[in-house]
C-alpha cells in the first residue's frame, strides 16, 4: 500500500499528490474516485465555477481524499498515522463548522 512505502512519512506526503498507478497498480481497483490535495488546489486555481460550485463540493472532495487514504491502507498497520488523520480531519471539520454552520460536519454525525 501507499502507507507501506514509509512508516516515518507524514500522511500529508501521501495525500498531496495523485497516487502513482505504476507503483500501485491496484489503486484504481480499490479507489473508484481518486483525488489528491494537489488536484483540489488545481481546481481552485483554475477559478472555474464548475470546479466547486458550492462549499459542500470542496468539503466532500477533502473528505474523499482522507477516506481514500484510509480505504486503500486499511488492511495495513495504520496505527502510526491514526492520530495524525484524526487531528487533520477534526481541524478541517472545525473550520467547516465555523465557516458553514449549516453544513453537516463529521463532528455533528
Amino acid at each position: 500500500t501507499v502507507l507501506a512505502k514509509s512508516k516515518k512519512a507524514s500522511v500529508l506526503e501521501f495525500i498531496e499528490e495523485p497516487v502513482s498507478t505504476v507503483e500501485f497498480p491496484h489503486y484504481p481497483i480499490v479507489i473508484e474516485h481518486p483525488i489528491s490535495l494537489s488536484e483540489m488546489r488545481t481546481k481552485l486555481q483554475n477559478d472555474s465555477v464548475d470546479a466547486y460550485p458550492a462549499a459542500i463540493h470542496f468539503v466532500l472532495d477533502f473528505r474523499r481524499v482522507i477516506c481514500n487514504f484510509i480505504r486503500y491502507n486499511w488492511l495495513k498497520n495504520m496505527a502510526p498515522c491514526r492520530g495524525e488523520l484524526k487531528k487533520m480531519l477534526l481541524l478541517f471539520e472545525a473550520e467547516v463548522e465555523k465557516a458553514f454552520p449549516h453544513l453537516c460536519t463529521v463532528s455533528s454525525l
